[in-house]
């Protein structure tokens, strides 16, 4: 994943809620792909570190209830196909 030193000014990390000037990367929002385009916003690499848990149950990787990335071998939904 690709990190990047600052945290643009205009955005809050949807974990934190706030824009602290450190390091980001973009996490993909869910629904937004146009075939190969899809929107990403930033979030602190922080935030996803401390904050993120795996369920083996459920095979997610999650943060308070919010899936993050269904492991799945897809990146989707179990419902969707591959």
């Amino acid at each position: 994943m690709r990190t990047f030193p600052g945290f643009p000014r205009s955005d809050n990390c949807p974990i934190c809620n706030t824009n602290r000037d450190e390091e980001c990367c973009l996490v993909p929002i869910f629904g937004t792909d146009k075939g190969d385009i899809m929107q990403a916003a930033p979030v602190h690499v922080d935030c996803i570190i401390n904050n993120a848990m795996y369920s083996r149950e459920a095979n997610i990787i999650f943060i308070e209830g919010d899936v993050l990335y269904k492991i799945n071998g897809c990146g989707g939904l179990e419902d969707e196909p591959c």
